[in-house]
């Protein structure tokens, strides 16, 4: 099951899933910023797994890995965040 929608996360209030995998669901995500309103891709690590200390891992050892890359074709990972349960 996936976040309420209009949950706030990382500053971004979610709204609407994009999709999911055995690992994590991902959200359109939108917050007023100073230019107007940004949107953005907001990916979860599902809740079942969040106690499990191996998949949490793999989870911020992608973050790290993709934060890394740089190219026009992939996205940029601008905010890396933990939040407590929701």
């Amino acid at each position: 099951m996936g976040a309420p929608l209009g949950t706030r996360l990382g500053g971004f209030s979610l709204q609407r899933r994009l999709g999911a995998g055995g690992m994590a669901e991902v959200f359109l995500a939108v917050r007023a910023g100073p230019e107007g309103t940004e949107y953005a891709a907001v990916k979860r690590l599902l809740p079942h797994l969040t106690f499990d200390v191996e998949f949490v891992r793999m989870f911020l050892a992608e973050v790290t890995l993709t934060s890394a890359l740089e190219h026009l074709s992939l996205i940029h990972i601008s905010e890396p965040t933990r939040q407590a349960e929701i």
